[in-house]
């Protein structure tokens, strides 16, 4: 039950900051939340931190945007390739970043 609470916490804070700023900002901010949540998590229930970690960080795991990306390098249009691929990548450099502190 804790998992999914901090998991719905997690994309709540993502969603929110993504509406106020962007992407990026967001995926930090959401990583920030369910790294900060299983670490308090963990210490109160006496398990390890990566059980709500790995739970909580998969609603943040930008699947679509690589998906959206193959498929736009696929038709031919390049720029918009590039520009969804770089906040993809920016996106999950921000989930590996402060997930795992």
């Amino acid at each position: 039950m804790s998992c999914s609470l901090i998991g719905a916490a997690g994309w709540l804070v993502y969603v929110i900051a993504k509406l106020l700023t962007d992407v990026v900002i967001g995926s930090f901010f959401g990583a920030l939340c369910v790294g900060i949540l299983s670490t308090s998590t963990s210490k109160l229930l006496r398990m390890p931190a990566t059980i709500f970690i790995y739970t909580g960080m998969i609603p943040l795991v930008p699947g679509y945007g690589m998906y959206n990306t193959m498929q736009k390098f696929s038709y031919k249009n390049y720029n918009v390739a590039f520009k969804v691929g770089i906040e993809t990548y920016a996106t999950s450099r921000e989930l590996l970043r402060w997930g795992y502190f």
